[in-house]
């Protein structure tokens, strides 16, 4: 088997066909619809929820390194949730796209940012922390999406007898870590926080109604049909075996 085959084998075990496209579509969502934010409410005023407390927490540029490493939590985390059953996936779905369209609407309805500390000294995770402030603007922090979708890796597996008690507990230290490495960056505020939480919980419970999550069942396989009929269109077809041998025969 090549290393091109096996690549293929490790991603069709890793992630069913089912969930392929509908954790693609919440990727696109989650990053789309927050750089079309910024883009709508360039120029505007934001608020500042910052409170004294918060300035009691100290930087600490160490922590920097949970705040990146989350990014490979929310990879893993939305996999193993999506891929725990095709019936499940729908509410996981639908909790994941509503949840975020509202965060959406309030960045729009109330903008939010936060003054930065000035990073003082110097070494790798002082140089990781500048980094992150240079590529990463802070608007759109309540509620923080940070926290969101590492609370959602937590939620979508939290309740599920099939995954191991051990990723369970794993999840929820992990998220807790990311609130706290919010704080320590100074990227997020106590608010910010406690809101990303607050509506996680909210669609989750809500997307325990049949009402609430109807069209992601119905919209999953209908993706999934159009997306297999799409791909269908380049694969190549196999020749009957007896038009094979007739081919054969006439260049003979």
């Amino acid at each position: 088997m090549s290393g091109r085959e096996k690549l293929k084998a490790l991603y069709d075990k890793l992630i069913p066909p089912y969930a392929r496209l509908p954790l693609w579509v919440m990727l696109i969502v989650n990053v789309g619809g927050y750089e079309l934010f910024k883009l709508m409410t360039f120029g505007r005023e934001p608020y500042d929820l910052t409170i004294g407390l918060d300035r009691l927490i100290p930087v600490i540029p160490a922590t920097v390194l949970i705040y990146f490493g989350s990014f490979a939590f929310w990879f893993f985390g939305y996999i193993i949730a999506a891929r725990i059953d095709e019936k499940k996936l729908g509410r996981f779905f639908a909790a994941d796209i509503l949840v975020k369209l509202f965060c959406f609407l309030i960045f729009f309805i109330m903008p939010t940012a936060r003054t930065r500390p000035e990073i003082a000294g110097e070494g790798f995770f002082v140089w990781l922390l500048r980094l992150l402030y240079a590529i990463d603007t802070p608007l759109g922090l309540f509620p923080s999406l940070h926290c969101l979708n590492s609370w959602i890796c937590f939620m979508g597996v939290r309740s599920e007898k099939s995954v191991p008690l051990w990723y369970k507990i794993f999840a929820c230290v992990m998220s807790a870590a990311v609130f706290a490495a919010t704080l320590t960056t100074a990227q997020h505020v106590i608010a910010d926080v406690f809101a990303g939480v607050a509506v996680g919980e909210l669609f989750w419970f809500l997307t325990r109604f049949r009402f609430f999550r109807s069209w992601a069942d119905r919209l999953i396989p209908y993706m999934n049909k159009k997306k297999d009929a799409f791909f269908g269109l380049f694969k190549r077809k196999e020749k009957p075996e007896g038009e094979e041998i007739n081919e054969k025969t006439n260049k003979e």
